[in-house]
């Protein structure tokens, strides 16, 4: 990438660490508890990413489906993306939306994984952990948010993350 063309790919490093506990037991120790991984859906498409019957977008839809409850009208929700400022990666995710069904289509879009570079394995961590803190810092008034991320390597999922609106804290 370059100031003359800011599309492609560029590697990126990254660690995370977030940490998972039971409810209950979080909060009789009186944790501080941003918010609750409530579903998670993985795919991996990378043998069929060049095939014939391979339709961009629509893994990434069937992940949004598979963590949101589409029976409850009315549900908003906040996604965060990993676009990256890769053209495949914004066909794609363009291409999901249309995808979605009309009761998924009532949400706020952030894209704050844009000038992280490709970091792998942690980008899942990293989108969750902002959703976390957009929760703590009161960015994101979101009942809910979901991490929707695309790897270079076919991975693509999503994980829902419930607002706590900060319990046992702020």
């Amino acid at each position: 990438k370059s100031a003359d063309n800011p599309m492609g790919f560029l590697p990126g490093e990254a660690g995370g660490f977030i940490m998972l506990e039971d409810l209950e037991t979080a909060e009789k120790r009186d944790a501080k508890i941003f918010g609750i991984l409530e579903n998670a859906f993985f795919v991996n498409t990378e043998d069929k990413r060049f095939s014939k019957n391979y339709i961009a977008g629509r893994a990434l839809a069937d992940s949004l489906i598979n963590v949101c409850n589409t029976k409850v009208k009315g549900s908003k929700y906040s996604i965060y993306s990993n676009l990256n400022g890769e053209n495949m990666r914004a066909d794609e995710f363009g291409k999901m939306m249309i995808l979605l069904p009309e009761i998924l289509r009532n949400y706020v879009l952030f894209h704050p994984l844009v000038s992280y570079g490709e970091i792998g394995a942690a980008t899942e961590i990293a989108a969750v952990s902002e959703i976390l803190q957009s929760f703590n810092r009161k960015y994101n008034k979101a009942d809910q948010a979901v991490a929707c991320t695309s790897g270079e390597n076919g991975n693509k999922g999503s994980v829902l993350v419930k607002n706590t609106g900060i319990k046992n804290g702020n």
